[in-house]
């Protein structure tokens, strides 16, 4: 299967980097906009399709898009810069941090801060930045779920973990890998693997529909992690969603 059946639509493009309160308020009020348009089109469509499509950008409105007809997976193209990304690939493996969160949106970045504070990482520039991004993306999530509260995981993956193709047992999840390889996602086959297979740059953000999503269109792009047996890699994982169950999610 070809890129254009395989359904890849790109944004136009949209600035990341934000540099001031009143930027930030404006694409919140944005995504919020967005968000309450999509999940109503999407709810009362009356057609029983299945959402294949891939929509990217390079700003955090694109994530709301994943309210709109036919999109299986919403993905922000984002660079967390070579600094920060030198100092998390060269932490050693027991620094890592590997955090279990439920939390209000608001709260977020306090509660992941003082949790990672607790469990060992070292206070600092790139430490902030790290618990400031997560608890971001977190925000982004709720305020495009309409949840009230969060759940946030920080996973340390070294081996194969949830290796199979599959779609989370949740309305929607976000995903954003901070160290190793990123998400491998594609179009679904049935029993077999997607062709071809897809994968998120490291510092990527995905948000995937899950078996609960709540339109009639059925979602048909599955995800897994990328296989790691073997290769000595260690992956900083990132999942928020809504506090259903915690199913595996890569």
């Amino acid at each position: 299967m070809d890129e254009q059946a395989y359904g890849v639509a790109r944004s136009g493009a949209q600035s990341s980097a934000q540099s001031s309160a009143q930027g930030r308020r404006e694409n919140e009020a944005q995504s919020d906009t967005h968000g309450d348009q999509f999940r109503r089109s999407a709810q009362h469509s009356a057609a029983r399709g299945v959402a294949r499509r891939v929509v990217e950008g390079d700003g955090p409105n694109i994530l709301g898009e994943i309210w709109s007809p036919s999109c299986g997976v919403a993905v922000w193209r984002r660079d967390l810069g070579e600094p920060f990304q030198t100092w998390l690939d060269t932490l050693a493996l027991e620094d890592l941090p590997d955090a279990r969160i439920v939390s209000s949106p608001a709260s977020a970045g306090t509660v992941l801060d003082a949790y990672v504070s607790r469990h060992g990482m070292a206070e600092g520039e790139f430490r902030t930045q790290l618990a400031a991004d997560a608890a971001m993306l977190a925000g982004a999530f709720a305020r495009i779920m309409k949840t009230v509260s969060v759940r946030i995981r920080l996973d340390v993956i070294s081996d194969n973990a949830c290796r199979k193709f599959h779609l989370d047992n949740v309305e929607a999840r976000l995903l954003c890998t901070y160290r190793g390889r990123g998400t491998q996602y594609g179009c679904s086959q049935g029993n077999a693997d997607p062709s071809p297979i897809h994968e998120l740059t490291t510092g990527d953000v995905g948000l995937f529909r899950g078996q609960r999503w709540p339109t009639l269109e059925r979602c048909g792009i599955v995800h897994r992690s990328p296989p790691l047996s073997g290769c000595g890699e260690t992956r900083l994982l990132l999942v928020v969603d809504d506090g259903g169950p915690d199913m595996c999610g890569m």
